[in-house]
């Protein structure tokens, strides 16, 4: 929806035998030289629309699924990069 955004899927998926929290995510774009054009640290609570869904955390043996808009400021982005905090 947003004008030369990159779509970016994610599934998380928890095999612990107890729920855990929706971690913070960071995503670091960069370009076929693998250098670095941005990052960016979002909270569950910038990328989660639903506030049960958030307390509820990740179910044990569950899983769930991201979908995120990112724009690519330089607009030569080819790779990303995930981090879980």
């Amino acid at each position: 929806s947003v004008p030369g955004a990159l779509l970016i899927t994610a599934n998380l998926r928890n095999d612990a035998p107890f729920a855990q929290p929706y971690p913070v995510v960071s995503i670091t774009l960069s370009d076929a030289n693998g250098k670095k054009l941005a990052m960016r640290r979002l909270r569950p609570t910038e990328y989660l629309g639903d506030g049960a869904t958030l307390r509820k955390g990740i179910p044990s043996d569950g899983s769930a699924a991201l979908m995120l808009e990112v724009e690519d400021p330089s607009g030569k982005a080819v790779a990303f990069e995930f981090d879980f905090e």
